[in-house]
């Protein structure tokens, strides 16, 4: 784990509803999690400090909402549709049964 991160960080490519105030696409292709945040590759720019509302679809029956804050945005090539990817820290931290949840859905998708 990289000395920086207070969380380790886990693999998981899921879709992702993003809410926000901002009139723009909501979606996303979430990339990799820990317990406070996620990054995600987006059609759209959101401005870092944007509040978001996040729907991370676990599988087909479970889905997850988290309210979270964007702390990085940046412009992407080469990623197919996706033209930024964002960073995002999570108000309230992912229990233990969510990241075996996650984890669980990360394995079954390799």
């Amino acid at each position: 784990m990289d000395e920086r991160r207070k969380y380790e960080r886990y693999p998981l490519v899921v879709g992702s509803d993003i809410d926000s105030d901002e009139p723009k696409v909501r979606f996303g292709l979430t990339q990799d999690f820990s317990r406070n945040g996620a990054r995600l590759l987006t059609l759209t720019q959101y401005a870092v400090g944007s509040h978001l509302a996040l729907k991370i679809f676990i599988s087909e029956q479970r889905v997850t909402e988290c309210d979270a804050k964007v702390i990085r945005c940046n412009k992407v090539e080469g990623r197919g549709i996706w033209r930024h990817e964002i960073a995002v820290e999570v108000k309230d931290l992912l229990d233990d049964e969510l990241v075996a949840a996650l984890l669980e859905s990360s394995d079954t998708e390799s």
